[in-house]
């Protein structure tokens, strides 16, 4: 009845000197209903050690005031919890029974319903003091909160297979998946700007001499971005969401995100290269001279070749006579020359 103590008495001796000495003697008789009462007495007695256990785990970790509580007053409750169950679990392995009575089953038909009820008002209790404060709890504490809760599941479900679990988990704590979600793609494009500006662009080779492999012709930006995808979604995965429509739902919204990441680097790159293909390189003396002489002789041939009939213009009789005292350019002699006639 004491083994559910921290530090109980060895039981082993007693029940060696009980059933060599008195149940294997030959004299010694036993009514069945005696032994059914007994083994009443003792799982009574057993279910008072073990709700007597949960109250100073409960005075341990968990505060006095209300406004005190958090996420990881209730971790530290389940852990101690869980680590009575499997040192209980572990203590009786090859004796499971004693005098009639499973002490494994005993602990958790007596101690899991209740830290489920108090869990559940804990969690909604926090919640609760966070909105009313306008505080954001920590997504990372919610997730540590959730696999806490979803290993006492776990051991209430190989337990207690015929009593369901006393709240909805997932339902209780979707928020903070959601939170991680939108933290993760307000984040993604960011990344992917920062990514592509420190990418050299350049063909990763360990030896120059070998020609490289395709994974090495990929760029360090795109590495870097589907690297981040994974991350995500690995943290995601890596929960282990028991509930198939909220598992859908969140990596049907980290698809869209992945996507407008991908865009967004592509828009990038596509950028980047056509202002490569737009860049202004040097034009030498004899380039330039020879775009402009291109141009005047295309404005002459436009003119040339015109159907509209130009209106002559008529020059003042100053303009006239100065115009014929200019010397013939080489210029003027290739004007000429397209308009076929003399200057």
């Amino acid at each position: 009845m004491r083994c559910y103590e921290p530090k109980p008495p060895s039981v082993g001796v007693v029940m060696m000197v009980l059933g060599r000495h008195i149940e294997d003697d030959p004299a010694f008789t036993q009514r069945p209903d005696e032994a059914a009462d007994f083994a009443q007495q003792l799982a009574t007695g057993l279910e008072q050690g073990a709700a007597q256990a949960y109250r100073g785990y409960t005075e341990t970790h968990i505060p006095q005031s209300r406004e005190d509580w958090d996420f990881s007053h209730v971790v530290k409750l389940g852990k101690a919890v869980v680590g009575l169950c499997e040192r209980i679990k572990k203590r009786y392995r090859k004796n499971p029974e004693i005098m009639g009575v499973n002490p494994f089953k005993v602990l958790v038909e007596t101690i899991f319903p209740i830290f489920e009820e108090d869990a559940n008002a804990f969690v909604i209790q926090v919640l609760q003091v966070a909105q009313e404060k306008d505080l954001e709890i920590d997504v990372q504490d919610g997730f540590t909160l959730y696999n806490e809760l979803v290993g006492i599941r776990k051991i209430h479900v190989e337990s207690l297979p015929a009593k369901p679990f006393a709240f909805h988990i997932e339902g209780l704590l979707e928020d903070f998946v959601w939170r991680y979600i939108k933290n993760a793609e307000s984040r993604m494009e960011g990344y992917v700007d920062q990514s592509i500006k420190q990418d050299q662009f350049q063909v990763r080779v360990n030896d120059p001499e070998v020609a490289p492999t395709d994974a090495e012709r990929h760029s360090v930006s795109i590495i870097d971005i589907f690297a981040l995808f994974n991350q995500t979604v690995n943290q995601v995965y890596n929960l282990a969401w028991d509930d198939d429509v909220h598992h859908a739902r969140f990596m049907t919204t980290l698809a869209r995100g992945f996507t407008a990441a991908i865009g967004r680097y592509c828009e990038v790159v596509d950028r980047k290269f056509a202002d490569e293909m737009e860049r202004p390189r040097e034009v030498t003396e004899e380039e330039e001279t020879q775009t402009a002489q291109s141009k005047i002789f295309q404005y002459a041939r436009d003119a040339w070749n015109t159907k509209e009939k130009i209106e002559p213009f008529q020059f003042y009789p100053e303009v006239c006579l100065f115009s014929l005292l200019l010397p013939l350019t080489p210029f003027r002699f290739k004007v000429a020359n397209i308009l076929g006639s003399p200057l």
